[in-house]
């Protein structure tokens, strides 16, 4: 099954590194990357595995480390990767910026 970032996606992703690099330290952001190719391989063998998120825009939440989760849709022929999220942060941000997708 082909995989897409999305634009805010692959920004999101970016801004989370830094975020870890500056907070930790290298093995922290290699061990995340590590948990997310990890998760992604799951995610691409099975495209229903996150959890209904919200349920009218078909988007799916799959938790990457207690901290962060992956935002997805499962699309008939690819899974389009929208957000990765920081789970501490807003969630009314977050919901603005699904209710988008």
């Amino acid at each position: 099954m082909k995989l897409t970032w999305t634009k805010v996606a692959t920004t999101s992703y970016d801004n989370y590194l830094y975020f870890l690099s500056q907070q930790w330290n290298t093995e922290v952001v290699n061990t995340f990357r590590q948990l997310l190719n990890e998760k992604i391989k799951i995610l691409t063998a099975y495209p229903k595995s996150g959890a209904v998120f919200y349920n009218s825009k078909r988007i799916r939440r799959l938790v990457i480390h207690r901290n962060t989760s992956l935002y997805y849709k499962a699309l008939s022929d690819e899974i389009l990767i929208l957000l990765i999220w920081d789970n501490r942060a807003d969630p009314q941000e977050l919901l603005q910026i699904l209710e988008d997708k």
